[in-house]
């Protein structure tokens, strides 16, 4: 695998009896996104519509942990397409942690979806200058199955410390801008495609900054977060689900 082809987020299929084997198109299907505060959950929501309304297979978005649990819904035929990150397709592939055992039936229908960004949010006002200053500080992690823990864990190794030396939470990005704007949390860590809906939602509450404006500064409580426009790609990848989710059924 290509090294840029690592941090791109691919969309998975399960070939299974349902869909490739089956003479029949299937009449229904699931496609695993994340938590509703990611980018991942608009995405399927516009990605079931599309293949709703020009394929004529009933599909629906629904809201899972995120990254690393799709790949597991995908082997286990609990959801029939997924999204997810490259690499953790890859180690997914392949039997490398989270994963203990290889997850072979996890098969890649199309990458560059979008770029995920990996985003720590603090406030403004915040003693936290680095990653290295997180020690001892309660952290949101993001949702349970989600891509950022996996990602985090390899950063915090290069600045010499573990997941012992700070306090995680595992909740949705929503809950987590939450907890932040209450004061409840010291930083958020995202891994999702910018800009994020739980941190638009943030931002917009902020006097300092409307919604729509991008800035190193908005925030509900001045938080300091970075958003830039989803990649225009992913709107052409949506629209060629229809010719390729047609190819995967007639197969």
């Amino acid at each position: 695998m290509r090294p840029k082809c690592l941090w791109m987020v691919i969309l998975l299929m399960l070939f299974c009896s349902s869909v490739v084997l089956a003479a029949s198109t299937p009449k229904f299907l699931a496609i695993g996104t994340a938590g509703a505060g990611g980018a991942y959950y608009p995405m399927g929501i516009a990605m079931a519509d599309i293949i709703t309304n020009k394929v004529g297979i009933q599909t629906t978005a629904q809201i899972t942990g995120g990254a690393i649990e799709n790949n597991i819904l995908i082997n286990n035929g609990s959801n029939d397409l997924a999204i997810t990150i490259g690499f953790m397709a890859y180690f997914a592939r392949n039997g490398m942690p989270p994963y203990k055992a290889k997850l072979e039936k996890v098969e890649g229908l199309f990458s560059g979806l979008s770029k995920g960004m990996f985003q720590v949010v603090v406030d403004k006002n915040s003693p936290i200058k680095s990653i290295k200053d997180l020690k001892g500080k309660k952290v949101s992690l993001g949702p349970a199955g989600g891509g950022a823990i996996t990602l985090f864990m390899q950063v915090i190794q290069s600045y010499g410390f573990t997941e012992k030396e700070f306090k995680p939470m595992y909740t949705s990005y929503e809950q987590s801008a939450d907890a932040l704007a209450d004061g409840n949390l010291d930083a958020i860590l995202v891994h999702a495609a910018a800009p994020t809906p739980a941190l638009i939602q943030l931002a917009a509450t902020s006097p300092a900054a409307p919604p729509q404006t991008a800035s190193t500064s908005p925030s509900s409580r001045n938080c300091r977060i970075s958003r830039s426009r989803l990649a225009p790609r992913a709107e052409r990848m949506a629209t060629s689900l229809p010719r390729r989710i047609a190819r995967a059924s007639s197969s």
